[in-house]
């Protein structure tokens, strides 16, 4: 009797994990672009041999519903289109040497209709902070990119995949 109550146990276990999972419970969803044609662009760059993940928080207020984006190469960005015109959250976890310290930078702006935006992280072992800079509309390419105003966030591990993630 105690055997079968354990294969049963097993059994619970597993249809409430594939439930779960079916339902994307246990991990961040895919981000999905505005349709819009005025959205910005937001770029994310590293520099260095490190692994950086982005993530962008549909809730932008307390960095709620978190949405992964594939680690950025080496050599190369990762790019996405967001809203504009309401604020966004996002954040970048860098790790160096791929298995030593790492840091969570994550802030909040209001991104400008048909702007381009470039984040990268910088920084050393577990302190870094974030670089954003506006490279202003196509066609603005030999103008200087400008800081962006942000509101620099206090990341923070969620009890859920929804978050929150951030604080202040």
């Amino acid at each position: 009797m105690g055997t079968n109550m354990r294969k049963i146990g097993c059994l619970s276990t597993l249809l409430v994990v594939s439930a779960l999972s079916g339902c994307g419970v246990l991990g961040p969803s895919e981000y999905k672009e505005p349709a819009n044609d005025d959205a910005a662009t937001l770029v994310f760059s590293k520099g260095g041999h490190m692994l950086v993940i982005p993530n962008i928080y549909t809730g932008a207020a307390e960095c709620t519903d978190r949405t992964r984006l594939p680690p950025i190469p080496d050599d190369g960005e990762v790019v996405r289109k967001i809203a504009a015109g309401q604020p966004i959250s996002f954040s970048l976890s860098r790790t160096e040497g791929y298995l030593g310290d790492g840091c969570v930078v994550t802030a909040t702006f209001t991104p400008v209709p048909n702007h381009r935006y470039l984040a990268q992280v910088k920084g050393h072992g577990t302190t870094c902070h974030l670089e954003l800079n506006d490279a202003g509309k196509p066609g603005d390419e030999y103008v200087p990119p400008k800081a962006v105003a942000k509101e620099d966030r206090k990341w923070h591990r969620p009890l859920s995949e929804s978050g929150p993630f951030c604080t202040e």
